[in-house]
């Protein structure tokens, strides 16, 4: 499986910034160590929706944060499930032989992240906020921000 990784890492570096090829050898690295862990002969070809992915979704919820020694945060997490299921993908689109010609990711693979909800000023901001508005020449602006 790392043979394939690096090749595909290899081939995205020709169209990729090298900061995105390496957010994605990082995002990639989990998925290919898990691999490699529960099937050593696996290859994308040999990928099994309830013998290989779902094992590793499951285990990416209690993957380590490497900088902060914590759990990686569900937004990661679904960063890395679409890092694996793009690679499945486009290894299938170049027509490479080692690719699996079944879909193994869904959309509803993708954990729901956080909504998180506005929050409004303090009331001293609030008040600064007004004052230096109600003063500024912009008019226009101002009146749009009150």
């Amino acid at each position: 499986m790392y043979s394939i990784l690096v090749r595909f890492l290899q081939r995205k570096s020709v169209t990729c910034r090298p900061s995105t090829v390496s957010c994605l050898a990082t995002r990639l690295a989990h998925f290919g160590t898990f691999i490699a862990w529960i099937d050593p002969d696996g290859t994308p070809a040999t990928l099994q929706r309830c013998q290989h992915i779902e094992p590793w979704m499951v285990a990416l919820t209690h993957a380590e944060n490497t900088m902060s020694g914590g759990v990686i945060s569900v937004a990661e997490q679904a960063r890395r499930i679409l890092a694996a299921a793009n690679f499945l993908s486009e290894i299938n689109e170049w027509d490479w032989p080692e690719a699996f010609t079944r879909r193994l990711f869904y959309s509803a693979d993708n954990p729901r992240l956080p909504q998180l909800l506005p929050r409004f000023l303090p009331p001293d901001a609030d008040r600064r906020l007004t004052q230096e508005l109600t003063a500024s020449k912009y008019r226009l602006a101002a009146d749009a921000l009150c």
